[in-house]
Parts: structure tokens; C-alpha cells; sequence
């Protein structure tokens, strides 16, 4: 049946039918589950092929790993990206002693990790103009889960308010 789910798939471009030949169709209300297992299952064959990771976190596609060496890193990329053919990672370095991952800028210190929102350079920082016909809670709401975000992201106080 899962079979059946992930392969009948037509998708329409350009006036031309074409079938789903590998993975599942984007948008499809089984993905969400199937890119959860298969995440999990690309992680697990991963580690078993060389070493694994001191912590791992995840967020869908998106992995945080932290591991004692660079040499490490570096295996369990390569061994990451030999398990499937048809997946292929990238990798963020922390840099600086900092690295961004989602929306969230992590930076080594003497004393530990501080963590703060994360906008990528191409951020503008609009979200919608005040003059515009939105209604005012809309507004308002930009606001409030902008704070929430903060508060809930930021390490301290003093990164709230930078």
C-alpha cells in the first residue's frame, strides 16, 4: 500500500502528465511522514557505517551535530552521503565560533554557548507595511511573535535587546 501511495503519483507541467519515479510527490500528505523515516533511517545507516555524533538534533531535513574533531565531521558527512544515491547533504562549519542553524546564531563563549536570532543577509526586515489594508491584529500579532521569538531564542536578557 505505502508503495502504491509514493509511486501512482501523476504531477501536470506544460500541458505533459509525468509519474513520480522516486521519493515521494511534494505536497503529498504522506511526505511529511516518509521524510521523517527516511531522514532517520539515512542518520541511522550513517553512524553505522563510522562514527556518530556526541549530540544530534533535528529538525526535518535540517541535522545539528557536534562531534570532537574535524576528521569526525568530515566522515560522517562522506558516510552520510553514501547511503543514498538520491540524497545528498551540505554542511555548515561553525565558523568564528559561530554557526547559524535555522533561525537561531549560536556562539561559542568562555563560558558556554549563547544563542540569539538568526536573520540571513538577505533579510529586508519588512513584514508587512503599516499603511497597508491589513487588519490591526495582523499587525499586532507580527509584533508579539517577533518579541515571543526573541524570548524564546535568546540566551540572555541583553540578546533580547540587541
Amino acid at each position: 500500500m505505502l508503495n502504491w501511495t509514493c509511486k501512482n503519483t501523476v504531477q501536470q507541467f506544460n500541458e505533459k502528465y509525468y509519474t513520480q519515479v522516486d521519493g515521494v510527490a511534494v505536497g503529498s500528505p504522506i511526505a511529511p511522514l516518509m521524510t521523517d523515516v527516511s531522514i532517520n533511517w539515512l542518520i541511522d545507516n550513517a553512524c553505522k557505517i563510522g562514527c556518530s555524533p556526541q549530540i544530534i538534533c533535528r529538525y526535518v531535513d535540517d541535522i545539528f551535530c557536534t562531534f570532537d574533531s574535524k576528521e569526525k565531521i568530515d566522515q560522517f558527512f562522506y558516510n552520510s552521503n553514501k547511503v543514498h544515491l538520491n540524497v545528498s547533504f551540505s554542511k555548515e562549519v561553525e565558523a568564528d565560533r559561530q554557526l547559524a542553524y535555522l533561525d537561531v546564531l549560536l556562539t561559542k563563549t568562555e563560558t558556554g554557548i549563547e544563542s540569539t536570532t538568526y536573520r540571513k543577509n538577505t533579510h529586508t526586515g519588512l513584514y508587512n507595511e503599516w499603511e497597508s489594508l491589513s487588519p490591526l491584529q495582523y499587525k499586532k500579532s507580527i509584533i508579539q511573535s517577533l518579541l515571543h521569538r526573541s524570548c524564546e531564542i535568546c540566551s540572555s536578557y541583553q540578546l533580547i535587546h540587541k
